[in-house]
Parts: C-alpha cells; structure tokens; sequence
C-alpha cells in the first residue's frame, strides 16, 4: 500500500507547519502540497519538508485533481492544511480491504469551547451513523475508485460532500474510531454562540446543495 497525502493550500503558513512535521513521522510514500497562488510562506514551508509542490488555480477541486493527477500512490488521503492526523493514526489504518473504497476519522476541534464541543459532537454522531464525514475529517480513497465514480467535481468547496456521497453509492466506506485535531478558526471567529449558527449555517448550505444549487452559487454563504 502507497499513501498519497494531497494537501491543497492558500496561505495556510500559520497551520501547515505542525501538519507537515506530524506526517514526517508517518512516512507516507509522499507528500503533495498544491498551491492555489499563496502569496505568505506557505511554499517556503512546504519546502523545508521537501514535499511534492504543484501550483494550480485556487480551488479546492481545481486543486485536489491537480494532486491526484501528479499522485503515484494506490491510496490517497486528501488533508486540509488545518487538520493534524493525532499520533495514534499509524499507515496501517489506511489500508482498504477488497470490499472497502474509503475512510475517514473521528473530528477533535482545538479548542475548549463548550459550543465548539458541541459542534465536535454532533459531527461525529453525523458522521458515524450516516457515514457522512466533511473534509476536515481526513477523507481518504482507493485511487483506482475515481474512474468508477467520475473523479472529483472542480468545485470551489463542498467538494468533499459531493464525493463522499458517491463514494456511499460505490462501495464501503468506514469510519476509524481515532482522532484528526482540527483548527477551531472558522467555527470560533464570532461570539459566544457563533459556532452553532455557523453549523446551523451549513446545514443550511447542504440542504441547497443536495436540493440542487451548485457550490458556484453557494460559496457566498459560506465565506
């Protein structure tokens, strides 16, 4: 089994650091870091871990094809910069028997807010029962599925909805019951009660999606 991490960026100097020094001590087969036009240190930062660099249009579809076109490994992870795979993730949870296509992990926010807590929950109740993980949840997937499913949408976000839920229809997926640590940023930058209408935010934006409305249309909600 070669795992090939895929880490789309866009001025993510400020987390990229800590994900990168956790998967020295995984030792994937490689580390392909794809650059939507950073203008921080982002690349100065991939480099000091000799990662894999490709530059592409910024989008998180745009990007994550361009590293999977570029990847070599039979199985691919696809990490957001903010994400940190937790020391008790070893390779061997990567490996995908016959009759699995894909997995992902349990989400653990860095923070202790008790409504990001909540969030956290509810997440991972979500995701266990439903088999419905978000990005940050550290998805990963059997290269070869791609061709069946038709690939990853060039989508701007929502990206990763969209292939988990043909990812369901293909094959198996599993959860494994070990943590990703998450960056609290998005869900944290407001008041008190920020991070559930945040949630409640997106819920909102996948009910639009699954109804119908493109990611093109729908990203002004999520900014």
């Amino acid at each position: 089994m070669r795992l090939s991490i895929i880490i789309p960026v866009y001025n993510e100097a400020l987390f990229l650091e800590k994900t990168l020094q956790r998967l020295q001590d995984l030792k994937p087969y490689e580390v392909i870091v794809i650059d939507g036009g950073s203008t921080d240190n982002t690349i100065d930062i991939a480099k000091k871990f000799n990662c894999k660099i490709i530059n592409s249009p910024k989008g998180r579809g745009l990007q994550i094809n361009k590293g999977i076109e570029n990847a070599q490994g039979d199985i691919i992870l696809v990490l957001h910069a903010d994400t940190i795979l937790s020391k008790e993730v070893t390779l061997k949870d990567f490996e995908l028997k016959d009759n699995e296509i894909a997995g992902f992990f349990r989400l653990k926010y860095l923070s202790n807010n008790f409504f990001v807590k909540l969030v956290e929950i509810f997440a991972n109740i979500r995701s266990k029962l439903h088999y419905l993980p978000y990005g940050d949840q550290a998805i990963f997937f059997k290269k070869e599925i791609l061709r069946v499913i038709g690939g990853i949408k060039n989508y701007p976000f929502l990206e990763d909805l969209d292939l988990i839920l043909r990812l369901r229809k293909a094959g198996k997926v599993k959860m494994i019951n070990k943590e990703v640590l998450v960056s609290s940023r998005r869900i944290e930058k407001g008041g008190l009660f920020y991070p559930i209408l945040h949630s409640l935010k997106n819920v909102f934006i996948v009910i639009l999606f699954l109804a119908g409305f493109k990611p093109e249309k729908l990203i002004k909600f999520y900014k």
